[in-house]
């Protein structure tokens, strides 16, 4: 807790635990006009890439297909639900607590729409990181990796049985949150007693060469990810532009101050705060951060953040998804060998991040809309546009394709969030099998090398 101001914040946890022990919080508006804006949204809709697997998970439970017969599971997964970045920890700690102490001291004085419970839910908040342990997976992440580990193995049981742990090739980047992701998910799949047996491996790379394949792309990183004036434009733009002067003022009218009292860092540090909190409550409680902001509010930040990443990693730019052919290429080989080899890997599981599974998503052609996502086209993106993170990319999300043999006859089964999915180019109607000749032709090589060497002028190597 800050310092500064502690003896008349003390004087207010005093008021209102007096408030509290004569039952007199009111759970209505400030100024009389409704119920509390809080318990009327449901901010987990919108949560960007820090939503929990738990709001958009599909609860796999599919049916072989007739006449077919399970060969190999091929997974790409993501970490779990985790603690945030260094910089949001430190920021939680700089910028939150007097932002609190001045929004709960308006609201004594009788300023701003807060509800008095969202008010002392505020009061009550602490900052709960330190910045060892930025990064980290989590409880909840622990249970999504365990939760989707005993589907998987329940749905493919003539894969994944216990005899069969030497066929699998289970495979994590140098991180913490994707070792433990990988752990519990075993820990689903076979329990955590019978896992001492199973086979972990590690990339000897800081950056795996295969799973996060993006950081050894020297031309995107050089032209979009660094670069602001290409990935970060739209974005950027959309930040400085009507749709988020509104959201400042409402917000800023919300808690009682002025106009210009927040600045863009103060909107995404609570949004970003809101967003982590309530992925790590199990309970589906929000973050009292959450309080802040009302539906309109939120749709906005989803959408900024959807900006970025929809020109960072996914159709903003070619190369976003070209890149990504070496995990596709990765499991085209994995079927080959299984359709023809006698003893091979019966699952594949690699766990990663959201920079590989966006562009790998965006490689298949899933989830691409009509028309690109901008800095000028909210309105029209706002209510129905495919490429939101928060559903394609939450914690734990996952890309499974399963190969089958079909009266002799290799065919693929693709799975996102545990839901079949149709790659384009592949049979669009149930049961949803693409056969491997066809994903072979549609995806026939990968020139990574060629897709990511900057020109001689400059390519750092020279």
């Amino acid at each position: 807790m800050a310092t500064t101001g502690f003896l008349p914040l003390l004087l207010l946890l005093i008021s209102y635990a007096s408030c509290f022990q004569k039952g007199i919080l009111s759970d209505f508006d400030s100024d009389g006009s409704g119920t509390c804006r809080s318990k009327s949204v449901d901010v987990h809709s919108f949560l960007s890439t820090r939503t929990p697997y738990r709001v958009v998970n599909g609860r796999l439970k599919y049916d072989t297909p007739p006449q077919c017969v399970a060969q190999q599971i091929w997974m790409t997964i993501r970490h779990g639900t985790r603690n945030p970045s260094k910089f949001v920890i430190e920021s939680m700690q700089n910028i939150l607590p007097s932002l609190r102490d001045k929004i709960v001291k308006l609201h004594r004085d009788g300023e701003g729409k807060l509800c008095d419970s969202e008010a002392s839910n505020l009061l009550f908040w602490l900052p709960r990181l330190n910045i060892s342990e930025e990064k980290n997976l989590v409880a909840e992440g622990e249970r999504e990796l365990e939760g989707l580990g005993t589907r998987v193995f329940f749905n493919f049981p003539e894969l994944l049985s216990h005899e069969e742990n030497k066929f699998l090739n289970f495979r994590y980047t140098d991180t913490q949150r994707t070792l433990k992701s990988a752990l519990h998910f075993t820990n689903g799949m076979f329990g955590s007693n019978d896992t001492s047996h199973v086979q972990y491996s590690k990339s000897p790379h800081k950056h795996d060469p295969l799973l996060r394949f993006y950081k050894s792309c020297e031309k995107w990183k050089t032209e979009i990810d660094d670069h602001p004036d290409t990935g970060m434009l739209h974005q950027l733009a959309f930040k400085n532009g009507s749709e988020f002067s509104e959201l400042k003022s409402d917000v800023a009218n919300r808690l009682g101050l002025q106009d210009n009292a927040l600045t863009i860092l103060d909107i995404e540090i609570m949004y970003q705060t809101c967003a982590f909190e309530s992925a790590w409550n199990e309970n589906g409680t929000a973050s009292p951060w959450c309080a802040v902001f009302s539906k309109e509010n939120l749709q906005v930040l989803e959408y900024s953040s959807d900006l970025k990443y929809f020109w960072n990693d996914g159709y903003g730019y070619e190369i976003n998804h070209e890149q990504a052919c070496p995990m596709i290429q990765d499991m085209l080989a994995n079927f080959k060998n299984a359709s023809r080899a006698t003893h091979h890997a019966k699952g594949v599981f690699y766990f990663t991040h959201s920079g590989a599974l966006l562009k790998v998503l965006a490689h298949l052609g899933l989830y691409r809309d009509k028309e690109p996502l901008q800095h000028h086209n909210f309105d029209q993106h706002k209510s129905s546009r495919l490429w939101r993170v928060g559903r394609i990319d939450s914690f734990a999300a996952n890309l499974a394709a399963v190969l089958y043999s079909c009266e002799s006859t290799p065919k693929v089964l693709f799975l996102h969030q545990e839901q079949p999915v149709v790659v384009k180019g592949c049979p669009s109607e149930a049961p949803y099998l693409c056969p491997l000749q066809q994903l072979e032709e549609l995806f026939p090589s990968c020139q990574f090398d060629q897709i990511c060497k900057l020109p001689d002028s400059k390519d750092r190597s020279q």
